[in-house]
């Protein structure tokens, strides 16, 4: 893991990075919230919940298309951080934005099958027991709402976990494979590393907790990040 300390032009592309990271975030939630508190009514044949509906949908393209090429940016930065040039050659992520938003359609398709599979019992369980509750004879509805919501949270976790086979991906775009190759070579390098990655994320649990108060985030996240990449620097194939 890297101890040394960042210069100040290190520690400033890593901060312009992360904010970056932040703009289409902010740019999509004001964007929600115009069109929450000012419907577009610019087509008075449609109507307005229907508007609203496709506007959102247009937004979140958009904040993705967006973001992708920047997370990318980012990994890029730290790894030039944690890695010689000889590790990763082709570390120039603006020849792969295309690829970026390839790989994030990947991932959030691939990330809600997920979710969805993992939460469809609990979701089953939960619906009962709502169901039940309404009813004087009900066959104990508390019971069905308790294990329902356990089994979310199982669920949750589970789809979290099962995620973590692509973390690898943007270090494979960045060598400059194509986003679907680069989906299963992540996941064909991490079965053998999952259980040290997960055990990595659960170390670092304490150091994270300071960001909860906002302003040691500027500190946390960067070190993390760093962390991170050279983490899964590590566990990269050679070829």
């Amino acid at each position: 893991m890297p101890t040394e300390k960042l210069t100040a032009w290190q520690r400033a592309a890593v901060l312009a990075a992360e904010g970056a990271c932040l703009l289409p975030y902010l740019l999509s939630l004001l964007w929600g919230l115009y069109i929450q508190y000012r419907p577009p009514y610019r087509l008075p044949a449609v109507p307005a919940e229907i508007q609203t509906v496709v506007f959102t949908a247009l937004s979140a393209l958009l904040y993705g298309a967006a973001k992708a090429p920047l997370r990318l940016w980012r990994t890029a930065v730290y790894a030039r951080l944690c890695a010689s040039p000889t590790a990763l050659p082709s570390l120039r992520p603006t020849r792969h934005g295309l690829a970026a938003v390839g790989w994030r359609w990947r991932l959030w398709w691939r990330r809600a099958a997920a979710v969805a599979l993992a939460c469809a019992p609990s979701a089953l369980l939960l619906g009962y027991g709502a169901a039940a509750s309404r009813q004087e004879n009900a066959v104990q509805p508390a019971l069905c709402l308790t294990a329902g919501a356990l089994l979310l949270l199982v669920g949750i976790v589970s789809a979290a976990l099962w995620q973590c086979r692509y973390v690898l991906a943007t270090l494979f775009i960045l060598r400059g494979t194509p986003p679907a190759a680069a989906m299963a070579l992540s996941a064909r390098a991490m079965r053998k590393h999952l259980g040290k990655y997960i055990n990595f994320l659960g170390a670092e649990l304490p150091r994270l907790l300071p960001c909860l108060l906002l302003v040691p985030a500027a500190w946390c996240i960067p070190a993390f990040r760093r962390r991170h990449t050279a983490m899964l620097i590590s566990l990269m194939p050679d070829s």
